[in-house]
């Protein structure tokens, strides 16, 4: 059984114990994993937005065919990605509700493109984002469901109105300092995990 997972800093356990090999035993995937003798496959990145999740997804060098779940942690809307011919460069947006201002002034200052992200963000619109984060959700959705792999898409609700099966901010997980789930957070979301994918007719056909 093989289980894939992407998103962003919360599906890549941040803020977990004090070395990366603390991360990668504590965090939600592996404890999923463990769970169903599942090999893990967590292609998250802290700082990743909807855009690089959707790409990755596509793109796999294994068909998502054979995969026997998928489990997606959405970002912020505001992140994106750009490739500057060499490699794919990460936007990570600070902020849920980052103001033109900001956008045009201080995201530029990131990269090195800075000219371009100046402009682009000139014609910045709250529209063209929503657009896009529906966007990369209906795809995300209909993807899964033309390969008839079972999905579990989860969101944060104060920075999103899309429909998830849960989502990481709900008072029932707990969270370290700086607002990710923390260990026993990690293991509340595994329990949900496996709860939904043990009651997915598709799924239980796989065990």
């Amino acid at each position: 059984m093989r289980l894939y997972f992407g998103g962003g800093s919360d599906v890549n356990g941040a803020e977990l114990g004090t070395d990366w090999n603390d991360r990668l035993s504590l965090r939600f995937s592996k404890l999923v994993s463990n769970n169903f003798y599942a090999e893990e496959y967590n292609v998250s990145v802290g700082g990743g937005g909807n855009h690089r999740t959707v790409r990755q997804l596509l793109t796999d060098f294994r068909p998502i065919s054979s995969y026997d779940a998928v489990i997606i942690g959405m970002t912020s809307k505001y992140r994106t990605e750009y490739h500057d011919g060499k490699d794919w460069k990460r936007v990570k947006v600070i902020g849920n509700t980052p103001s033109k201002w900001w956008l045009e002034n201080k995201l530029s200052t990131q990269k090195e493109e800075r000219d371009f992200w100046r402009e682009y963000f000139r014609i910045h619109s709250d529209e063209f984002f929503t657009f896009n984060e529906r966007m990369y959700h209906t795809t995300i959705k209909n993807y899964c469901k033309l390969h008839n792999v079972p999905l579990i898409l989860i969101g944060r609700r104060e920075i999103s109105d899309l429909e998830f099966d849960f989502c990481f901010d709900e008072p029932w997980i707990s969270k370290a300092p700086k607002g990710h789930p923390d260990e026993a957070g990690h293991r509340a979301i595994a329990d949900r995990i496996n709860s939904i994918l043990l009651f997915n007719r598709d799924f239980q056909k796989k065990l």
